[in-house]
């Protein structure tokens, strides 16, 4: 796991740069850091199947949540040509937000993440309800989405990418997440 953890601070310390205060982090850069934080939840084996699963959720219509989902879709499956999470290959699916039961997608898809984009910041308690109901661990880019029950989010602050951490949200939903994280992470009560 130390490993694990040095890998997640130089990825922090790389993206510093690119992610300005006030800003968010590209998806891209929030997919790299989606599956170094994956990895650091210890009952992430016992949900996954033979891959890591990560459902993209979008807002239709919304020209900004759906260039986000594009951008993570690519960027996940970029990540996954080179990288296993815990030893499991990468699964990235995009679904809109309403266009059937989340609880229902969520299982269907065997999703181990889901990430919500921008635009749905609003839809945080829905999406936290099936992602506790499903055991399935919840990303987002946004503190408001953080505060409001989504278990991490990647945000910028002052020219650095930080990994904020609801921990009463993610035990909720099932994960136990390594104290290296916690220790790199801005931890949400």
């Amino acid at each position: 796991m130390a490993l694990a953890r040095a890998a997640l601070v130089i990825a922090l310390q790389c993206l510093a740069g690119h992610a300005a205060a006030d800003e968010g982090v590209p998806q891209g850069q929030q997919a790299l850091l989606l599956l170094r934080t994956l990895a650091y939840d210890r009952n992430l084996a016992a949900r996954a199947g033979a891959e890591a699963t990560v459902l993209v959720l979008f807002k239709p219509g919304d020209a900004a949540s759906t260039a986000a989902k594009d951008a993570m879709l690519t960027a996940l499956a970029t990540a996954a040509e080179k990288v296993k999470v815990a030893g499991l290959p990468v699964r990235a699916l995009s679904r809109p937000l309403g266009r059937d039961s989340l609880h229902l997608a969520l299982g269907e898809a065997g999703a181990v993440a889901l990430y919500l984009c921008p635009g749905l910041e609003d839809a945080s308690a829905e999406v936290a309800a099936a992602t506790r109901a499903t055991h399935v661990l919840s990303f987002a880019g946004s503190r408001a989405s953080v505060e409001a029950g989504i278990s991490i989010g990647f945000v910028g602050r002052d020219g650095k990418a930080v990994v904020m951490v609801n921990l009463p949200a993610a035990k909720a939903e099932g994960a136990d997440l390594d104290s290296g994280l916690l220790r790199v992470a801005e931890v949400v009560r």
